[in-house]
């Protein structure tokens, strides 16, 4: 029997400034088998849709993985 935690953010998106884009991504690794996965947008101050991404990373750490959602977000802006 596998056990998970699941935790939500208290906070919602907030507009950047105007002119700007903002960068949110989110990551998970299951706790069992260390499997990985990414994903990220890119959003106007409005809110507009830019860029969107996900993947799968294979085995990989957290740490691991949030720098790897953070690459491809930057490489995209």
């Amino acid at each position: 029997m596998v056990v998970s935690r699941t935790t939500q953010a208290a906070s919602h998106w907030q507009k950047p400034l105007v002119g700007s884009i903002k960068a949110n991504f989110d990551v998970d690794v299951h706790n069992v088998d260390s499997l990985a996965a990414a994903g990220g947008v890119l959003r106007a101050a409005q809110g507009r849709w830019i860029y969107g991404c996900a993947r799968s990373i294979g085995r990989c750490s957290v740490v691991m993985t949030k720098l790897w959602a953070t690459h491809d977000i930057f490489l995209a802006a």
